[in-house]
């Protein structure tokens, strides 16, 4: 590594706080926090096998790191003592290992291992080396450096995070909580004002109140947790903390609540002359995270309160998946035969602010290639007898009196509004295929209403008559939703504590039916379907781009309670589901009497999912997973 300016002598001076027993604990906080290693395990004593620290590379291989105390530190380390290095690789079967000792090593000594065992790839680290890894951390000197001195320094671990109350949406403010003791952990609690950043990726109540400081503070309790632990120890002290805070709020408050935990900082008391300050070091490696505290005082990860549980579950989410398959992902159910996809809203950044103007303005351009026409309401109506079913109006309104307005939206558009849903009459499988098919349609409309008494206005005009009658062509969006890909592989960009409110589920089924898209949709113009309890229906007919077959997909979208996870709403719903399916299959089966439930066999012939015993994989060409390593709470 490269040398820091400095003394030898004085460096070396660190050292004198070290013993035999603490050294490969530090040895481990280097390896886990500088060389991110994974698993580290100190195993020291008799019958380590020669081995002192057991840790694993991010590319999975196993390393091992021998270490060998000198209290002389002007030393030389024998060759006897190296080659127990050699030995541990041997032993345990890997090729990448490191010797630390706070002795020299001599240059002689390292190209002698190097060369007569070019099979391993040995590392070495004497003394200086590591004062000056130390040195080169403020959080490895926060936790290691007492003064001048190496030694296990007691330290403070400061751990902030909100209460908010689920059904309310409201933080819960001025709760006293009593100090904790856990095992070697001592927890006291207080009040205090830090920057919103802490918490990002979050969001504010929809009722701001005083606890919301301005634009960057924000209301807040601190766990300040007080032991003596490595950097390798920290991730786990802080799961034990944030589970008996979880607990010791439920007994508090004994409601379903949300906590959100910011990112922790260590504190160390700087001893002066005229004061004693606490500097705060922050551990901006470790992820914000939230937990919600069920009714029954269970504690359960945001992750897990909102996702499906894969585990021993009928429901599998694809494996492998692909950028084009993102939009079709979805938890399987092989015994409904059915496709659940998952939808969460959040609040639209100032972050995000500058690509939302983007899609804003291509949704402008998009409504103003869209054809908009006027007429009175009996013209109109002899005009609408006239068109084909794919050649309907996306929208009819009001217009003045005695007037009707018949808009033919985008599909770009009709995509991304959410309150409009809609079938696209022809079919199309592919988006692009409906965009032309939707500009050929407006221009065969448009040449039919030049023989009707009609008049074609613009987008300005056509919005202004909308807004009317209290249809916004565009409106301004205060929340975004991310569907059920992104909630599985970028969860941790989510807002947080989620707007649980807005949170849904929508079971999807294909139907091969026997009919062209265009008869598909003709028939189901006049039909409709009754549920006996709080549900909403979509359907749609779309043709297979590679089977060429028609479909109809149907979905069925429940609201999830605040109160449940979407496990519970699973389990509670189990007989809804089916009662569902069965109702949407004998109404089809009365349209059409050969129509078959083909879930499965769509997502397999048209999307390119493998269905396997136990879950399902896609076949990317380009790869849809997480961009970032996070570590969180």
């Amino acid at each position: 590594m490269t040398r820091l300016p400095g003394s030898p002598t004085e460096k070396l001076e660190f050292l004198k706080g070290l013993n035999e027993r603490t050294l490969p604990y530090l040895i481990g906080d280097i390896l886990y926090f500088l060389h991110d290693h994974a698993q580290v395990r100190v195993v020291d004593g008799p019958g380590d096998g020669k081995r002192d620290i057991h840790s694993v590379l991010n590319s999975g291989e196993k390393h091992i790191a021998q270490c060998k105390y000198h209290q002389n530190y002007k030393s030389t380390v024998s060759s006897r003592e190296a080659d127990e290095l050699v030995i541990a690789l041997t032993k345990f079967g890997t090729k990448k290992g490191l010797f630390a000792t706070t002795a020299r090593i001599s240059p002689q000594a390292k190209r002698e291992y190097i060369d007569n065992f070019p099979e391993f790839e040995m590392k070495f680290m004497d003394g200086i080396d590591l004062v000056d890894a130390i040195i080169s951390s403020p959080i490895l000197c926060a936790v290691w450096i007492d003064k001048k001195s190496i030694l296990l320094a007691k330290n403070s671990l400061i751990l902030p995070f909100i209460i908010r109350d689920i059904e309310s949406d409201r933080p819960v403010e001025s709760l006293i909580i009593p100090p904790q003791v856990l095992d070697d952990l001592n927890i006291s609690f207080k009040n205090n004002h830090l920057s919103k950043e802490i918490f990002q990726p979050y969001r504010k109540p929809k009722q701001i109140t005083y606890s919301e400081c301005g634009a960057s503070l924000i209301s807040c309790y601190e766990a300040v947790i007080s032991s003596a632990f490595t950097i390798n120890e920290i991730t786990e002290k802080l799961e034990d903390a944030s589970q008996l805070i979880g607990h010791t709020i439920n007994r508090l408050l004994n409601q379903t609540t949300v906590l959100r935990f910011g990112v922790p900082s260590l504190t160390k008391v700087i001893e002066r002359k005229d004061d004693k300050e606490k500097d705060r070091i922050l551990l901006s490696f470790i992820s914000p995270k939230s937990y919600v505290i069920s009714q029954l005082g269970h504690l359960f990860s945001e992750k897990d309160w909102i996702l499906v549980n894969t585990k021993g579950n009928e429901w599998h989410f694809p494996e492998n998946l692909s950028m084009a398959g993102a939009s079709w992902a979805g938890w399987y159910s092989n015994h409904f035969d059915c496709m659940l996809m998952l939808q969460v809203s959040y609040p639209i950044s100032d972050e995000l602010s500058y690509y939302y103007q983007i899609e804003h303005d291509l949704k402008i351009r998009s409504l103003e290639s869209s054809l908009y026409l006027t007429g009175t309401a009996e013209v109109c109506n002899n005009f609408l007898q006239s068109l084909e079913p794919g050649q309907q109006p996306s929208i009819k309104v009001p217009y003045g009196i005695g007037g009707k307005m018949l808009a033919w939206i985008h599909p770009k558009v009709l995509s991304g509004l959410g309150t409009i849903q809609h079938g696209d009459g022809k079919g199309e499988y592919i988006v692009d295929d409906e965009i032309l098919t939707f500009q050929s349609t407006i221009e065969i409309v448009y040449k039919q209403a030049e023989n009707h008494d009609l008049n074609k206005v613009l987008f300005t005009q056509a919005r202004h008559i909308a807004a009317i009658e209290g249809h916004e062509l565009l409106p301004e969006f205060k929340y975004r939703s991310m569907e059920s890909a992104d909630l599985f592989h970028y969860f941790s960009n989510l807002a947080s504590p989620a707007n649980l409110e807005e949170r849904k589920a929508t079971f999807v089924w294909m139907w091969n039916v026997a009919s062209s898209p265009s008869e598909a949709s003709q028939i189901l113009s006049n039909e409709t379907i009754s549920f006996p309890f709080q549900v909403s229906l979509f359907w749609d007919v779309k043709r297979g781009f590679s089977t060429k077959k028609t479909f109809l997909m149907t979905s069925l979208t429940f609201s999830i309670s605040v109160h449940i996870s979407t496990d519970e709403f699973l389990k509670n719903n189990n007989g809804l589901i089916g009662q569902g399916f069965e109702i949407l299959r004998s109404c089809i089966q009365s349209l059409w009497k050969d129509a078959k439930c083909s879930t499965q066999y769509f997502w397999s012939a048209e999307v390119g999912f493998t269905f396997e015993e136990g879950g399902l994989r896609d076949h990317p060409f380009v790869m849809h997973f997480p961009d970032t390593k996070e570590v969180n709470l």
